[in-house]
């Protein structure tokens, strides 16, 4: 599957009941991109080098320093924010 971005993203999995993702990712070129986990990033872990911003807790959005070429793997423990604080900007 096709990122908005130039990149693929090679696997993406999740158990919701666990709050757990798992993502894969290649990207077409050297890129900073933003990742937005509409429920909250608990915690997020990715190789070196690979996080730009380490999240606070329960920010949505995280930056990420992908390489080109290079698959890289990203796991995120999702935190339980409200829809409401979504929609209304809070998080």
């Amino acid at each position: 599957m096709l990122a908005r971005t130039f990149a693929r993203i090679d696997k993406l999995a999740w158990d919701m009941d666990a709050r757990f993702v798992h993502l894969k990712i290649t990207s077409f070129r050297t890129q900073e991109v933003i990742l937005i986990a509409r429920y909250g990033i608990e915690s997020i872990s990715a190789s070196s080098g690979i996080l730009s911003t380490k999240p606070k807790p329960a920010a949505v959005r995280c930056g990420l320093h992908l390489p080109e070429g290079k698959p890289v793997e990203i796991d995120l423990k999702l935190a339980m924010l409200s829809q409401l604080a979504w929609d209304s900007g809070l998080a």
